[in-house]
């Protein structure tokens, strides 16, 4: 599939997502979105209808990340829940089975999968703490979930 296409489909899915979630409710829907790289394309899919709410701020990683109180209400209101799956937020896929049941889900993971890149290994990605944090999660998968490193998705 070609890059154009590609983002076609993307922003088609995010649009529709929105669309539905915001047919259930009349008034702007609440779109939860978890990390930033996903907020970013969000954000420009639902200018002037709503803001998506950010879910992993500041310098906050999804690899081990644990939300506050104020976040799961987030999720609990959300009428779309976007995010890359639980291949790199972990953290979020118990929540969402109790705390997201009536959010529609958009996971970027299972639509991208097939263009993905693989995992990589040695140099810096060895040597960081953040490599550790994933290398076991993504040693069976062989993909790695970050699909925003993919120039041709980014």
């Amino acid at each position: 599939m070609g890059k154009l296409a590609l983002t076609a489909v993307v922003s088609v899915l995010v649009a529709m997502s929105v669309a539905v979630a915001w047919a259930e409710e009349p008034v702007s829907p609440t779109v939860v979105v978890s990390i930033k790289p996903l907020h970013f394309l969000v954000s420009g899919v639902m200018e002037g209808v709503a803001e998506p709410q950010l879910l992993v701020k500041g310098g906050g990683s999804p690899h081990d990340y644990a939300m506050r109180p104020s976040e799961a209400r987030m999720l609990a209101s959300a009428a779309l829940i976007v995010w890359v799956g639980p291949q790199l937020e972990s953290f979020l896929a118990k929540p969402l089975t109790t705390l997201g049941q009536k959010a529609r889900l958009l996971e970027f993971g299972k639509i991208l999968e097939p263009h993905l890149l693989p995992v990589r290994e040695g140099g810096a990605w060895s040597s960081e703490v953040h490599a550790h944090h994933i290398h076991s999660e993504q040693q069976q998968l062989a993909r790695d979930p970050h699909f925003w490193l993919n120039p041709q998705l980014a």
